[in-house]
């Protein structure tokens, strides 16, 4: 038994590391802007990580939980098989883009809601300025889909607008074993206005890093270095649609 948690604590070691080395590829890939002194500048990055979120998954991949996992390895395993290569799935989603804006400097929640047919809905809400905003890029993904673009609907909303879909039931702590906890009080009541998002985004291209030569590469060479299994995967997968 000894060897067991000696071993899955060098597996969570190993999977915090590639966490690392991975988020600081993926924000040198994203090249954004160092400055986030006013709300443009701010509100330019967040967009920038919220679409990457988005237009990046695999939707080959399935959601296999490791149901001996406490609920502090939930919170990292997640996080992990988002980062690497994230199923599209609302709590991948969410952890994925807390992380990414916690390591640009912002702070940001998990949000669990309930949606307007009883179904639990996991978003974020992230702070801009003085306000907390939501945002819901399971959604946004779902429509994304539909119009062949990232269209920002589910982006900066106020409560007026999000209550609309949703009905908020707390902020999930990064230790899912402790209670979830109430909403901040500064979320803001109206959403960022239409024609600031519109004028931010203008700027943003195509995030998608598969068949992108230049994070193809990067991507290759992160797998041979920290994830051999899944290089050999790759290249197996390679083999066979040739």
């Amino acid at each position: 038994s000894i060897l067991i948690v000696e071993k899955e604590t060098a597996n969570l070691a190993n999977k915090k590391d590639i966490i690392e080395k991975k988020s600081m590829q993926i924000l040198r890939f994203l090249n954004l802007s160092v400055k986030n002194s006013n709300i443009v500048d701010q509100l330019g990055i967040i967009l920038r990580l919220y679409k990457y979120v988005i237009q990046n998954v695999y939707s080959e991949e399935t959601d296999i939980k490791n149901v001996s996992e406490s609920k502090e390895e939930e919170y990292l395993n997640t996080l992990y098989k988002g980062i690497t290569r994230n199923p599209g799935l609302q709590t991948t989603d969410a952890i994925l883009f807390k992380h990414l804006l916690y390591m640009k400097g912002f702070s940001s929640h998990i949000l669990l809601s309930k949606s307007r047919n009883g179904i639990n809905n996991v978003s974020n809400l992230v702070k801009i300025g003085k306000e907390w905003y939501f945002f819901d890029s399971s959604l946004e993904r779902s429509i994304y889909t539909e119009q062949g673009e990232v269209l920002y609907c589910c982006a900066a909303l106020g409560k007026e607008e999000y209550y609309k879909f949703n009905t908020p039931i707390g902020v999930l702590p990064e230790n899912l074993k402790k209670t979830i906890l109430q909403l901040p009080t500064t979320v803001a009541d109206e959403s960022m206005p239409r024609t600031l998002i519109d004028g931010v985004v203008k700027n943003i291209p195509d995030l998608i890093v598969k068949g992108n030569p230049e994070f193809d590469k990067c991507f290759e060479d992160f797998n041979r270095l920290f994830m051999p299994q899944a290089s050999r995967k790759t290249k197996s997968d390679k083999e066979e649609r040739e």
